[in-house]
């Protein structure tokens, strides 16, 4: 680019001049004189103005005149001013208000070369100027298309025309662009001067190409916290992969963005194609495998030569598309993956949100007392049961399920057993024994000779006693047991004495 002055209009001009060595290259002068026409086609004040084209016959250098090579060449507005690019390298990123009312300059501009069928392909921050009165300007039209044009000899199939780290994810993949694909690069634009840096970086343009491709975009305020939550939305839209889920038109995108910098809300459809894109996740591919990110696809690739300047626009191999059902398949798990994690948390989030509280010691209270503290501790009654044998007095609370000094949320049911004041209606299965009914037990029943006891004199006659047929009820003054005569015996024969006189 050089700087020259019309003498005819009395004007300082830009003439941008194809390189020599490129003026040898049929695409490369089929490239230059479109961007003469298309930018001469279109009158908008963002967009630098053509004021004239030719070409200038040169002698080649191998040949000693010989032969002439012509050098194209087009004159321009002149622009006191920089670009954007180096804006950013000088400056840093500026202030939001500042990068949307760019921003909109671009979007205005676009609107005017897609109403007119031109595309730019190549909006980046090195072709944008901002003029010292504030005025910004889109430039370089040089690889722009027309959309009635069939015979595009410049986008062959596999065929990536454009600069890297501004290539929409179908221009990446070598298919056919559109206008959504201007605004696409428009919002990496954005992006880059919200933050300070593009959304993908790589190793070489080929790893920047498949990010554009399949990789998920950062959310522009988690680089930086103050950028609004407006702004993130309409950024996260323009970056959408899905071109029917992009914007579709410049005039939408600038309006959304000028109500997001006034701190109006953005359309429905912008907040609900962000939130989707803001918890999808998209998995690398390719060569972003490299930072750690398996390829679904299993593609190999191999580093381009650099195009030239860093972040230029050059032409390159078109990556290779992976399997679409394998790779649908990866997004699906990943979205499964996403669903399922996301309802751990937030089951975990509400778990951790309720409050729990000590069930209180009301043992000893009545059923009353019992139930107004739970309910003053904000727990509710539960099963309400009778026990016997407690230690507890006829009608107070022997025990609580759960147990006294037991956190649980609010609202749990707390079971009371109330003491019915009486004893076990039976005792421990430990030691069984018969059970009292009020008729005498068996052992107090018992005839003599039902249980006899042996003694150490087998010859001593047992003394004989009433049958229980004939004696039911039998005094125990007047009829001796076997116990009393087994006991007697004892003592040396007191027994038989004792029987004698019984009789």
């Amino acid at each position: 680019m050089r700087r020259g002055f019309d003498t005819r209009l009395n004007r300082d001009v830009a003439i941008k001049v194809l390189r020599t060595e490129l003026a040898r290259d049929s695409v490369f002068q089929e490239r230059f004189r479109r961007e003469a026409h298309a930018a001469a086609s279109l009158n908008h004040p963002n967009i630098v103005a053509v004021y004239d084209t030719g070409a200038d016959p040169m002698g080649d250098e191998g040949g000693a005149g010989s032969r002439s090579v012509s050098l194209p060449y087009i004159v321009m507005e002149y622009v006191r001013g920089h670009t954007v690019k180096q804006a950013l390298a000088e400056d840093g990123a500026p202030r939001p208000a500042e990068a949307v009312r760019i921003i909109a300059g671009v979007l205005a501009a676009l609107e005017c070369a897609h109403a007119a069928g031109v595309i730019h392909r190549d909006i980046k921050p090195g072709n944008i100027m901002v003029g010292a009165d504030g005025s910004v300007k889109v430039m370089d039209f040089g690889i722009a298309r027309v959309l009635d044009t069939t015979d595009d000899a410049l986008t062959q199939t596999n065929a990536v025309v454009g600069t890297a780290q501004y290539l929409s994810p179908e221009q990446a993949r070598g298919e056919q662009v559109d206008p959504r694909s201007d605004l696409y690069a428009t919002g990496v634009v954005l992006f880059e001067l919200l933050t300070g840096r593009p959304p993908f970086t790589g190793e070489s343009p080929l790893d920047v190409a498949y990010q554009h491709v399949s990789a998920q975009p950062p959310v522009p305020s988690s680089i930086d916290p103050g950028i609004p939550p407006a702004l993130d939305q309409v950024v996260l839209r323009a970056l959408t992969k899905d071109r029917e889920s992009r914007y579709q038109t410049a005039q939408e995108m600038r309006a959304d963005l000028l109500r997001a910098v006034s701190g109006q809300p953005v359309s429905t459809r912008t907040a609900e194609i962000a939130a989707v894109a803001a918890t999808s996740p998209m998995p690398a591919t390719g060569a972003a495998a490299r930072t750690g990110t398996p390829d679904p696809a299993g593609t190999r690739t191999a580093p381009l030569p650099d195009p030239g300047e860093s972040g230029g626009t050059g032409v390159m191999a078109a990556p290779a598309r992976p399997d679409r059902r394998r790779l649908a398949l990866i997004v699906l798990a990943a979205v499964l993956a996403v669903a399922v994690v996301g309802g751990l948390i937030a089951w975990a989030l509400s778990r951790s949100d309720a409050e729990l509280v000590a069930v209180p010691d009301v043992v000893g209270q009545t059923q009353s007392q019992a139930e107004a503290a739970l309910k003053e501790q904000g727990l509710t009654v539960g099963e309400v049961a009778t026990v016997d044998g407690s230690s507890q007095e006829a009608g107070r609370v022997d025990s609580t399920d759960p147990s006294a000094g037991i956190s649980v949320e609010k609202g749990t049911p707390v079971a009371l057993r109330i003491s019915s004041g009486e004893e076990p209606s039976a005792p421990s299965s430990s030691t069984p024994v018969p059970t009292r009914t009020g008729t005498p037990e068996p052992d107090e029943t018992a005839t003599p000779g039902s249980t006899p006891t042996p003694t150490t004199r087998p010859t001593t006659t047992p003394t004989p006693t009433p049958t229980p047929t004939t004696t039911p009820t039998p005094t125990p003054t007047t009829t001796p047991t076997p116990n009393d005569g087994g006991t007697g015996g004892d003592g040396a024969g007191g027994g038989g004495t004792q029987s004698g006189e019984g009789e």
